[in-house]
Order: C-alpha cells, then sequence, then structure tokens
C-alpha cells in the first residue's frame, strides 16, 4: 500500500471522526475501505505501525517543501488564480498557540548563530493575553481562504522578522507569471520604510499594510 494511500486514509479520518492513531484501524472496520481508498485494501492494512511509517516517511521529506507545492496545484487547479485579472491578493499574519505544562528554557550559554534562531517553546508576545505561559507562534498565508503556505516558530518570533523570512518563502513558490500579479498584505506592524524597501527589492512583488483600529 503506497503512502499516499495510508495518508489518505487518515486525512478521511481526520475530516470525519478523528481517532488517535491505534483506533484508525477500528474506524474502517465498518466502512467499505475499497470505495474509499481503492481495491485490494483492507481496514486490517490500516494498523497504527502501517499509519506511522507513513507520518515518518512524509516528515522526511521536508513537509515545508511539500506542502506549498500541494497547496499552488490545488490553488490552479480550482482555477482561483484566474479569477483575480490584476493583482493576487495573499494574506499574511501570525498567532500565538499557547501551551500548558512544562517545558525546559532553552539553553542559551554557547549557542551559535545558527541555533539561536532554532525552534524553541519560548515566552513571547501573547495573542491569547496569556504572557505567563510559553508559546509558539503558527504563521499562515492564504489566497481567498486557501491556505498556501505555513510554519511553525518560535514562541518569541517577532513579526517583523517572520515577514522578512516569510516574503521570500512564499515569492519562490510561484511562478514568474504569479509573481508578477502578487499582492503581500500584512499587519500594520510591517509598514516600516525598511521592510517595504527589502518587500519591493523582491522584484515586481507589491506590499500592502493592513493597520487595525
Amino acid at each position: 500500500m503506497s503512502v499516499g494511500t495510508r495518508l489518505k486514509a487518515l486525512l478521511i479520518n481526520i475530516g470525519t471522526d478523528r481517532k488517535a492513531l491505534y483506533k484508525v484501524q477500528e474506524f474502517y472496520e465498518e466502512r467499505d475501505v475499497e470505495v474509499l481508498l481503492g481495491e485490494g485494501v483492507s481496514f486490517a492494512d490500516l494498523n497504527d505501525d502501517a499509519l506511522g511509517r507513513a507520518l515518518d516517511i512524509l516528515y522526511d521529506l521536508d513537509l515545508d517543501t511539500v506542502y506549498p507545492q500541494i497547496a499552488l496545484a490545488t490553488v490552479k487547479q480550482l482555477w482561483i488564480i484566474e479569477q483575480f485579472d490584476d493583482l493576487l491578493p495573499v494574506h499574511a499574519d501570525t498567532t500565538s498557540l499557547t501551551l500548558f505544562g512544562g517545558y525546559p528554557e532553552p539553553n542559551t550559554s554557547e549557542q551559535s548563530d545558527s541555533n539561536q534562531d532554532s525552534f524553541a517553546i519560548a515566552r513571547g508576545y501573547s495573542k491569547a493575553h496569556r504572557p505567563d505561559l510559553k508559546q509558539i507562534i503558527f504563521g499562515l498565508c492564504t489566497l481567498k481562504g486557501v491556505p498556501l503556505c505555513a510554519n511553525v516558530d518560535k514562541g518569541n518570533q517577532d513579526d517583523h522578522t517572520w515577514n522578512k523570512e516569510n516574503v521570500p518563502r512564499l515569492f519562490n513558490l510561484l511562478d514568474e507569471q504569479t509573481q508578477e500579479k502578487l499582492l503581500y498584505i500584512a499587519d500594520g506592524i510591517w509598514n516600516s520604510l525598511r521592510k517595504m524597501r527589502y518587500t519591493l527589492s523582491l522584484g515586481s512583488l507589491r506590499a500592502s499594510s493592513c493597520v487595525r483600529t
């Protein structure tokens, strides 16, 4: 059974009656598996070991690269880009996800420049208004509600830095024709001359700032 079939089985379960990984097999005992997943596939094939191996393979492929490719293909298949005659408005924003429980402080001793930027659960600006708890930052770019790319970042990441890193990441996903139509829409915090110059230096990319009141 292919990795794609196993992942499809997980997605169907998540979208209908989400179960823990070890219970997914029980979920398919009550369903016509061949109709859902293809001829010759049995619920017995969908044990947690098989599903776990599929997730391991997906992780090794680098999700930050795989997902945007799938998202862009979906956008093209749905003819979303063709719905815009001029600019292609991509909305970008972050939110903080609060975590409960005990997490050790990141080791700041003898850090190199490379691991100072590594992922860490840490205290930062809490958009959930819980500065007492540690968090991670989740960033997302959408086109007409369809997520194009997303990433999880360290809890003390600020929006200035996230946008600076996210713009080229998003820009490199798109073909030249789509790049020419791209309008990057971010929070008012992005609206500084230095950041705007950086954004526009990427080429024909337009930048817009949304100021919240």
